[in-house]
């Protein structure tokens, strides 16, 4: 039985330089780092950097990735994806800080709450459930949703339990 044949190498080619276009598109528009940095980490040489910037297809993939990356639409998560980015680039910096025998306690206890609550570990359930007096409404309409969340103070909740007895 004859196997199928392989893929002819151009197309491997053009499917390995269309996502290395369109990594370098999207890298290059949301300007975090320096063009040297991007075609180091993309593994592209200056010489082939020559040949994809002139590239019809790698301006077009360019100029839609700057016009999404700038829109005003996008500016709360461009500002959530450029700060996530340079504190994990800061991490090591924290970690060498949060073991380091310099550093006071005062300092180590900041370093690991801001560790916890990247983590989403800040917070720890209360014990025998939830706690809070008051209670929530949702009402789905079809694709309409009303959330309505009604809090009691605790003397108030204490009333109406002692009206009902």
């Amino acid at each position: 039985m004859d196997s199928p044949p392989n893929k002819p190498a151009t197309e491997v080619t053009s499917d390995k330089l269309d996502t290395t276009m369109l990594q370098l598109a999207r890298e290059i528009a949301m300007d975090i780092y320096p063009l040297s940095d991007i075609l180091s980490n993309a593994g592209v040489s200056h010489d082939q950097w020559e040949v994809i910037q002139r590239s019809p297809r790698f301006v077009a993939y360019l100029s839609a990735n700057v016009a999404e990356w700038s829109s005003a639409k996008n500016s709360s998560e461009r500002l959530k994806l450029k700060s996530a980015i340079l504190l994990e680039e800061w991490l090591p910096t924290l970690n060498n800080e949060l073991h380091g025998k310099d550093a006071s306690l005062n300092a180590k206890v900041e370093a690991a709450k801001l560790l916890a609550k990247v983590a989403g570990v800040d917070r720890m359930p209360s014990e025998g459930g939830d706690s809070s007096n008051g209670f929530q409404v949702v009402i789905n309409l079809g694709d309409r949703r009303i959330d309505h969340t009604i809090t009691l103070p605790s003397n108030q909740y204490s009333t109406v339990t002692n009206e009902l007895d």
